[in-house]
């Protein structure tokens, strides 16, 4: 692993030679260089390795590519959403999950997209991604600003949604806010939490959990965070301590079943194939993105445990006999311009009204027509022939 002093000496030389140091840039050019700054304890950060070579953020260059490539086929597209579900039938929901560190729309959009402003704390990279983060609850850290949850959460919950999109820790004695905190910052989240827990130790659980079940007061989930007898410290305090609800109220003596209104779901793959024989029978929604939305037709253990048994949910709808290409809305709304004609005739229409129709004006500008673009993607492979093909002399800029 590369001392900070040899990192330094490779950021200089790399900052002489004018190549990029914005974030996303470095991990594409050298990954092994962005690993090893953050795997630098204490936690040190590219914003930090970068003052430590005596380089400002603002002196910088900085690269932000206009395309992401698709993990399946290695095709290259603005945005790949649309070109994973025509293409290989897969819905994006299942895609971010198959790749979760793969980008699904390209670093131009992003940054032009995203909202980074903060009155408490200015921004100093263009889009948010896991490291930057992570920088940033450090930096908050060092100049004494409120980085506990409800903090967060108020002043810049993309930082939040971040974290989440790329951790899943395992260890359910902690929040997954309190464990970026101990684990990625070496910070103690008891130290910057609001105001301790309620509960001490095992005992204390324990002697709490009793005594509801004696009193008759609910112990399932909705009874504990609803209602007048709601006691939401009681479940945060015992799977902090005994690792989950369930173990906590088995070590009190109790059975699982008997407290949980809803008894476990699915409880083996055969139960979890005839609920999805029996939601295709009642003609109910199959697809990923259905699945995971809340309402009457949701139902996001099912899609969790069809993952969890047979390792993806389109093997689990397999093994049930139903094609996924079936039950995934791919066909989408009907198209504006179905036909390369269409989008040549619209293209020479806005030729002929003098309206714009540089590629930047069509995909975000004041002349905005996605459908336009995508059509012309979708049915030429490039904007520039589409333009030359209605007879414009459209330049790229």
């Amino acid at each position: 692993m590369p001392t900070r002093r040899q990192i330094l000496k490779t950021i200089r030389n790399l900052h002489r030679r004018r190549e990029p140091l914005n974030i996303t840039a470095v991990k594409r050019y050298h990954p092994e260089l962005m690993k090893a700054v953050y795997a630098i304890k204490p936690y040190w950060g590219w914003k930090k390795a970068l003052e430590a070579a005596g380089i400002k953020y603002s002196d910088i260059e900085m690269e932000l590519l206009d395309y992401c490539e698709c993990e399946i086929c290695h095709a290259r597209k603005k945005i790949l959403s649309f070109h994973v579900l025509q293409k290989h039938g897969v819905e994006m929901d299942d895609y971010r999950i198959d790749y979760p560190e793969s980008d699904v729309i390209c670093e131009e959009i992003r940054a032009r997209r995203a909202k980074m402003k903060n009155t408490e704390m200015p921004h100093w990279e263009p889009f948010w991604t896991v490291e930057y983060a992570l920088d940033r609850l450090w930096a908050r850290y060092e100049k004494g600003l409120a980085i506990n949850c409800h903090a967060i959460f108020l002043n810049e919950p993309s930082l939040t949604l971040t974290l989440q999109r790329r951790f899943r820790f395992r260890d359910t004695t902690l929040s997954l806010h309190d464990m970026v905190l101990k684990e990625k910052l070496g910070l103690k989240p008891e130290d910057i939490r609001i105001k301790p827990r309620s509960l001490k130790n095992k005992e204390e659980v324990l002697d709490v959990i009793i005594k509801r079940w004696n009193r008759n007061l609910p112990l399932n989930s909705s009874g504990l965070n609803k209602g007048k007898n709601r006691i939401q410290a009681l479940r945060r305090g015992a799977t902090r301590m005994f690792g989950s609800w369930k173990k906590a109220i088995e070590a009190a003596g109790l059975d699982y079943n008997l407290i949980n209104k809803n008894p476990l779901k699915y409880p083996t793959p055969e139960k979890l194939l005839h609920e999805i024989l029996r939601r295709r029978k009642a003609g109910l929604p199959l697809n990923a993105k259905a699945l995971s939305r809340r309402g009457k037709n949701g139902n996001e253990t099912l899609y969790r445990k069809g993952r969890e048994y047979f390792g993806s949910w389109k093997k689990a709808l397999k093994v049930a006999g139903i094609r996924y290409k079936d039950v995934v809305k791919v066909s989408g709304p009907p198209q504006k311009y179905p036909t390369a004609k269409a989008v040549i005739v619209e293209i020479q229409r806005r030729q002929k009204e003098g309206i714009s129709i540089r590629r930047s004006d069509i995909i975000a500008g004041s002349h905005f027509d996605g459908p336009l673009y995508a059509g012309a993607m979708r049915h030429i492979g490039s904007w520039d022939i589409a333009v030359k093909r209605a007879g414009g002399s459209y330049q790229v800029p």
